[in-house]
């Protein structure tokens, strides 16, 4: 299983890495010219403290250097790839029996649709990554209670580095301690409270001015346009991962 997983994960990387360059190699140098960096403390600092500031950050760095030959399909590969094998780690964590390839590669193609538009904002993906990196060090918990209570401490975390990409965690541990029947109403009012929490302090202290740029991937784009549906795919594909890796986990119990 070790040596499927870097196979998969070289042989993932490699082939977004040449369709990239040899097929969007002039977007990333536009897309570069469209976001600007200054390696200052006095502009990073603002955009640090705010929710999601962490995975903006992240990116305009990154993006800083598409203006490099290769650098630009390099580095979304990378990301992409990443998103890849976190999804292949965490469907294993689940239901270990399984190898569902086209499973894994699910994310990755719904994020690489995304770079393909100018308008969307290489942070959605950096915070999707760091979504999955905090699901899995959940699942890594063997405790559920524990597990439980970590992912309390965990969303606060995550909604100041990544922003709205918390509320699909927030989804897909419902989803994953539901299904496991783990202190159902305990669950449903924690997760509850914290939401009503994260949407009303984002609106009192005026973060952001529109409740779709709290809940929804819509934060990841440019702000003045609406996205296209395609951008919520990916989160769509995240749940449906969680559920189709326990169902699979289910029925392979009964083999």
């Amino acid at each position: 299983m070790k040596y499927t997983g870097v196979l998969f994960s070289i042989l993932l990387f490699g082939i977004l890495f040449f369709f990239l360059q040899f097929t969007c190699e002039y977007h990333f140098y536009t897309q570069e010219q469209n976001q600007l960096f200054q390696n200052s403390m006095l502009y990073i600092f603002p955009k640090v403290s705010l929710p999601g500031g962490v995975a903006l950050v992240t990116a305009e760095y990154l993006v800083q250097y598409f203006y490099l030959p290769y650098v630009g399909a390099l580095i979304t590969a990378l990301l992409l790839t990443v998103t890849g094998v976190l999804s292949r780690s965490i469907v294993c964590k689940i239901a270990p029996q399984t190898d569902f390839v086209l499973l894994y590669l699910l994310i990755p193609v719904c994020l690489l649709f995304m770079h393909f538009n100018f308008n969307y904002l290489v942070s959605g993906t950096v915070a999707f990554i760091y979504m999955l990196l905090f699901y899995r060090g959940i699942l890594c918990i063997p405790d559920k209670r524990i597990q439980l209570y970590t992912s309390l401490v965990a969303i606060p975390i995550l909604f100041w580095i990544g922003g709205p990409i918390v509320f699909l965690f927030i989804a897909g541990l419902f989803i994953y301690f539901l299904l496991y029947r783990v202190r159902l109403l305990f669950l449903v009012i924690s997760y509850a409270v914290l939401t009503t929490l994260l949407i009303l302090s984002s609106t009192y202290m005026a973060f952001v001015g529109e409740y779709r740029f709290i809940l929804l991937p819509d934060a990841y784009f440019h702000p003045k346009l609406h996205p296209s549906s395609v951008i919520y795919f990916s989160w769509a594909t995240f749940l449906l991962i969680v559920l189709v890796a326990f169902f699979y986990l289910r029925d392979a119990k009964f083999l």
